[in-house]
């Protein structure tokens, strides 16, 4: 799904659901080598912004693993009985021809408003989205333990060779090419290097000049 993560994000937006971006994505727009295959975003669980994403997800053909109705996918109450009676994590969202692959981080959901506050923001066409810092994104890593996860703890722990005070507080306008440019990288498993997309849309006579 890695060409079609822009569109996704844009459609969420579109929908006024609210979410934060972690998991490979956020870890290669903040500079990390990192493969991925699915989209993994913390959502917003109150119920205007939670059944927004549900309905967009069903729209594109996406299914929940569980077999569950919709009914019961959108009311935010089973969601949160499912987290606390069954040790829910997450719900991964997955069309049929693998073009729409996505994780709602739902176990992370009461941090919600934390997280975005500590995101830092990336503005496409207008549209600002919010990534994990990169601290929230070595906590989760850490707390999920698996041996990939120590892996990208390492990539991005490199990462703080930049200065932190940049990546907290820098608001970046990154250009639909550029973010094509991450899609296209994810798409092919090479991973990329974003933040020095980020600094071209801190420089864009430098970044032309590249170009």
């Amino acid at each position: 799904m890695a060409s079609g993560f822009l569109e996704t994000l844009t459609r969420l937006h579109d929908q006024h659901v609210e979410f934060v971006i972690v998991g490979g994505v956020a870890a290669s727009l903040h500079g990390a080598s990192r493969v991925t295959v699915d989209l993994d975003v913390v959502p917003s669980l109150s119920p205007e912004s939670w059944q927004a994403a549900v309905d967009l997800l069903w729209s594109l053909g996406a299914r929940p693993r569980i077999p569950e109705p919709v009914d019961r996918i959108r009311d935010v109450d089973h969601v949160r009985r499912w987290r606390r009676d069954k040790g829910m994590l997450a719900l991964n969202f997955r069309t049929p021809d693998g073009t729409t692959d996505v994780d709602l981080l739902v176990g992370e959901s009461d941090e919600f408003d934390a997280l975005r506050q500590r995101a830092v923001k990336v503005t496409v066409e207008g549209r600002t989205f919010f990534v994990a810092s990169i601290d929230d994104l070595i906590t989760m890593k850490r707390r999920a333990g698996r041996p990939q996860d120590e892996t990208s703890c390492v990539n991005l722990c490199n990462i703080y060779t930049v200065r932190q005070s940049d990546l907290r507080t820098f608001v970046g306008t990154v250009s639909t090419a550029t973010m094509h440019d991450v899609c296209r990288a994810l798409a092919v498993a090479s991973g990329c290097d974003s933040m020095r997309h980020l600094e071209d849309a801190r420089h864009p006579r430098r970044a032309a000049r590249h170009r």
